[in-house]
């Protein structure tokens, strides 16, 4: 069986979802899911173990290994900075969009990746009116 490591950074209502797709997507597939999380501040711990939620950790310097994927999902003003500092825990990267506020470009744009790592930012458009536009007219 193959096995697929996580850890999303934040567990709000975005990265629940994400949990329970993803859940659905590994048991389809034969696939053994660990998921740890990242999170600061207080959390439930059976709502924790009903997201099947193996570790918690307050601070990066505790995680003891590199994941498969880390999907920061934590407040948007922070994705920038959890990048930066988890870029060497993680093999491919789900950020919810945006990574950085204008502000931050620069420093976005000097980011060290990691050669062959994947970085995905969510940005689902398929409500946005021009979406909709298109979509209607090659119907």
């Amino acid at each position: 069986m193959t096995e697929l490591n996580v850890c999303f950074v934040g567990v709000g209502a975005i990265a629940k979802r994400h949990i329970r797709n993803l859940k659905k997507v590994c048991e389809k597939r034969n696939i053994y899911l660990r998921i740890d999380a990242l999170r600061h501040g207080d959390y439930d711990t059976k709502e924790t173990e009903c997201l099947g939620i193996c570790n918690v950790y307050k601070d990066c310097s505790e995680m003891k290994k590199v994941y498969d994927v880390f999907f920061i999902t934590n407040p948007t003003a922070l994705h920038l900075e959890t990048l930066e500092k988890l870029s060497g825990f993680g093999r491919h990267f789900f950020i919810e969009k945006p990574i950085c506020s204008l502000g931050q470009l620069k420093r976005a744009c000097a980011l060290d990746l990691t050669k062959n790592a994947v970085y995905y930012v969510a940005c689902p458009l398929r409500y946005n009116a021009v979406i909709q536009y298109i979509n209607w007219k090659i119907s």
